[in-house]
């Protein structure tokens, strides 16, 4: 509606439709042929490769991606593909977490063949996506600190980007990135627990606490899952306060606030 595309907006889109690509193949057995799963499969995984052509390889106003600067990984913030113009060069966390978890994800297929990757033939090659993973995901930790993705927004980025790269950790093409990804991955931690107050609440979160306890929680959780990274504890307080003193009963949500 805006006729400007970000880095989320492309890489949230898409990531959806990885996902159900994903589940049409697990359920190919069961889904009803008239809701053709395997030509479904296909075509969310090839629009998927062609969001990533147009916005990282060949994309843009000088044709190497319109949302990269240049030759390298670093995102701008905003493109108008109508008139090829960069709204907004700034680079910022929470876009590069987005596409970082988009191309996890994205590695997944291209690595192990899932079959709306290789068929049809691919528009991308699986060693090409390692390729643009990998980058993305040493540019974001290169580019940013922990501090920097609260500075850029609130505490709540820290979930996402702890998202991102438990994500990333388990599609790094080399040991020396799994490795970074393991120390970055504990660093977001280190600063959550500098914001996370004595009852569980994290402070300096977004206009929703319930969504800035959930979201770093689940981020604090998917990045334990990867050797040498244990933050169930300080998940577990959040989530104790999310239930604790977030949940409406009568309501049958959390509440956005205590009180609200």
């Amino acid at each position: 509606a805006s006729g400007v595309v970000s880095p989320s907006s492309l890489a949230w889109t898409h990531l959806k439709g990885v996902t159900w690509a994903k589940n049409f193949q697990n359920h190919f057995d069961i889904l009803p042929t008239q809701l053709a799963p395997k030509f479904r499969a296909q075509m969310l995984t090839t629009l998927a490769q062609i969001g990533i052509r147009a916005t990282l390889v060949a994309g843009g106003p000088k044709g190497d991606g319109a949302l990269t600067k240049g030759d390298s990984m670093e995102l701008v913030s905003q493109f108008r593909p109508s008139d090829g113009t960069v709204v907004d060069d700034t680079a910022r966390p929470n876009h590069h977490a987005a596409m970082l978890w988009f191309l996890s994800d994205l590695n997944s297929l291209a690595q192990n063949g899932w079959f709306g990757y290789v068929n049809p033939e691919p528009l991308i090659p699986a060693a090409k996506i390692q390729q643009l993973t990998d980058g993305m995901g040493r540019t974001t930790m290169n580019l940013f600190s922990p501090g920097d993705v609260v500075s850029s927004g609130s505490t709540r980025d820290l979930g996402q980007m702890l998202g991102a790269v438990a994500w990333f950790g388990t599609q790094a093409g080399s040991s020396d990135l799994q490795s970074q990804a393991t120390t970055y991955a504990n660093e977001l931690a280190s600063e959550v627990e500098t914001h996370l107050e004595s009852n569980g609440r994290l402070a300096d979160g977004g206009d929703n606490q319930a969504a800035t306890q959930g979201v770093v929680a689940q981020g604090l959780l998917w990045a334990s899952e990867l050797d040498g990274v244990d933050h169930t504890g300080t998940a577990e307080s959040l989530l104790d306060h999310l239930f604790g003193a977030l949940w409406d009963e009568d309501a049958g949500t959390f509440a956005s606030g205590t009180g609200d």
